[in-house]
């Protein structure tokens, strides 16, 4: 099933199962950015709050810290082996047992695909949430537009748009546009996620900068999630069992780790397009500023955030940010506007973390750790078509399903499980990288306390998760030694 010679080099690979090198630095840069900020902002800071309320910002601020550390490392591998695998490359590379590397890469592959499903639900709620704020003139004026006057019209137009269906139509439109969007070449890709990409920030920057100026235009505003009952409530339940030796030291701002990690992981996608960056020595700077450029939306984010509205408020809503807005001299525009951002955070996330599950599964095929027609490229433009229709197609299946927070968590410890590796590749690998072990092993001490901070049926599930995943390992083994053929 494997067969990696140290000497592996993606020159070797022959032409027609050879991506081509398109993407440039601030495309690097996008896919990092867009697959981070649609997660943290947009889908899972409610939850967050919820669970460490104030606290948050640590958790935040600490994830930020240790995913600079884990860059590094992904820094330096990068520079190494530039090749579309990735996380699962370094691993292979470092460990080289056939049972790690397939566990490795599978769990890799399914959290993508399930972070996409994640995003793909996102998408839903907000693009709902604007037709729903302005299906009524919406309707008006498409009627008014084809001359029709009916209210017999108008009722049939205003039921087909807010039918229960409406969110998994949606689903599926998203789901269809980006991989035929993939599938028609990588340029095009990286175009317009850079597009997005500007589009989201430019509107997340737009809500920091209007509500300091409320902030500041009204000081009273400012003390929203500071009352003194709050405040002691938040340190009797979260920060005094630090100081009891007998209590337990799970604290909130830890074990919401488990539910924002997820909102970092966007700058792990950069790597997966070694073999498609015009000058793969980009890599690394792309990937630290994704992570500088991301924790600093973050916390700017989370302070306005806090300053507007009551944290247990935020914890509560579908669309926290927009409920915020909704607080400012702005109103209901403001929350429109924000709304707009959460449908282009959610589909950017979506196309960057499809395309980095896409060339994982197309590295793996071409190791011969997965069946070989995974690796097939299209002719005229050279893309993994096949692993970008079964990723897509995997994931529209779970977002249908609609209930995914388990999920999300799962796929949260197995990003840090997987970056725990890395770093340890790292450091098996520091003759090549030539790295300071020192920075993987505060990064991989960060991990380790994030993932015994995490809730027990969260890991229980997590569990499961690589229980199955082995279980596939074995099957397949034996599939393969009947076939003839030997796993080494």
């Amino acid at each position: 099933m494997l067969e990696m010679d140290e000497e592996d080099d993606v020159m070797q690979v022959p032409y027609e199962r050879r991506l081509i090198r398109r993407l440039n630095l601030a495309e690097a840069v996008t896919i990092g950015v867009g697959a981070s900020i649609g997660a943290g902002v947009f889908t899972s800071i409610n939850l967050a709050m919820w669970e460490a309320g104030i606290g948050s910002i640590v958790t935040f601020s600490l994830c930020s810290v240790a995913t600079l550390l884990i860059g590094y490392s992904y820094a330096k591998l990068s520079s190494v082996f530039p090749e579309s695998g990735a996380s699962y490359t370094y691993i292979s590379r470092a460990f080289r047992h056939p049972f790690i590397v397939f566990i490795s890469g599978c769990t890799l592959w399914f959290a993508y695909v399930v972070a996409c499903a994640t995003y793909t639900v996102g998408f839903a709620n907000y693009f709902e949430y604007i037709l729903n704020w302005g299906t009524g003139w919406v309707v008006d004026i498409l009627l008014e537009a084809n001359g029709l006057h009916s209210s017999l019209y108008s009722y049939f137009l205003l039921r087909l748009m807010t039918s229960p269906y409406t969110r998994k139509l949606l689903m599926i439109v998203l789901t269809f546009l980006f991989t035929g969007l993939n599938v028609i070449g990588v340029s095009e890709t990286g175009k317009t996620q850079t597009a997005m990409v500007a589009g989201k920030v430019l509107i997340l920057l737009f809500f920091i900068v209007v509500g300091l100026t409320e902030i500041l235009s009204r000081p009273r505003l400012s003390f929203a999630s500071l009352y003194p009952e709050i405040l002691f409530h938040q340190f009797y339940t979260y920060y005094l069992p630090l100081l009891l030796q007998f209590k337990n030291p799970l604290w909130a701002v830890f074990s919401a780790v488990a539910t924002v990690f997820i909102a970092f992981e966007g700058f792990d996608l950069i790597p997966t397009a070694g073999e498609e960056l015009k000058d793969p020595k980009v890599t690394g700077k792309a990937i630290f500023i994704t992570i500088v450029s991301v924790s600093i939306i973050y916390i700017l984010t989370l302070f306005t955030l806090l300053f507007l509205i009551p944290w247990y408020q935020t914890g509560e809503s579908e669309a926290p940010l927009a409920e915020a807005m909704r607080e400012t001299w702005l109103n209901g525009w403001g929350e429109s506007i924000l709304a707009i951002g959460g449908i282009l955070s959610t589909a950017s996330a979506f196309n960057a973390t499809l395309f980095g599950a896409s060339r994982l599964m197309y590295a793996m095929a071409r190791d011969k750790v997965l069946p070989k027609v995974l690796s097939d490229l299209s002719r005229k433009e050279r893309v993994p078509y096949i692993s970008l229709l079964l990723a897509s197609s995997v994931s529209l299946l779970f977002a249908m399903t609609e209930d995914l927070e388990l999920v999300t968590s799962v796929t949260s410890v197995a990003f840090m499980v997987i970056f725990l590796l890395v770093c340890l590749s790292s450091i098996q690998l520091k003759d090549k990288t030539k790295c300071n072990t020192l920075i993987p092993l505060a990064a991989v001490t960060f991990l380790a306390l994030f993932l015994v901070s995490v809730k027990l049926y969260i890991m229980g599930a997590f569990a499961l998760w690589i229980g199955v995943i082995s279980l596939m390992y074995f099957v397949f083994r034996r599939m393969q030694v009947k076939q003839g053929r030997r796993i080494s």
